[in-house]
């Protein structure tokens, strides 16, 4: 599976290539909060909510001018392998001039996760990526961005 943690953003129209690139960004950390609700019996999960802070880092060359950009980025929660739902967002950044490196956090509210009858909580994962295109794809593929 290609890595979903960098993305690097290229100029409009331009080949993917170093030579090319706007900024390179990476989801850096991601902390999380979980409540979990009970059956009555209080034997049996029946949801979860997860509030997420996820931080990035975006680096380009210190020559630049001032820029403002916004990144795509998802939440997934999956269960056997499977993509039970997944919600874009987009995290706003900028750079000052000649600036080269840009760290900043977004907050998620919540993830509500209803458990499916049969199952737990630790049945579900909660995945946050940036959201490729094909040819950002690509290009991790090129440069060696695998993840497990």
């Amino acid at each position: 599976m290609v890595d979903a943690s960098q993305m690097t953003v290229f100029r409009e129209g331009m080949a993917a290539d170093p030579s090319t690139a706007l900024y390179t960004i990476s989801i850096v950390k991601v902390s999380s909060n979980c409540d979990l609700t009970l059956a009555r019996n209080k034997k049996t999960d029946v949801s979860s909510n997860t509030a997420m802070s996820v931080s990035f880092r975006a680096t380009r060359a210190p020559n630049g001018i001032d820029a403002r950009y916004s990144v795509p980025y998802f939440v997934a929660v999956t269960a056997g392998g499977k993509v039970l739902s997944k919600k874009e967002y987009a995290a706003n950044f900028g750079f000052a001039p000649g600036q080269a490196v840009a760290n900043f956090s977004v907050d998620i509210d919540s993830t509500k996760i209803t458990v499916g009858k049969g199952m737990h909580s630790y049945n579900y994962q909660i995945f946050v990526g940036l959201q490729l295109t094909k040819t950002q794809f690509e290009y991790n593929k090129t440069i060696g961005r695998y993840g497990a």
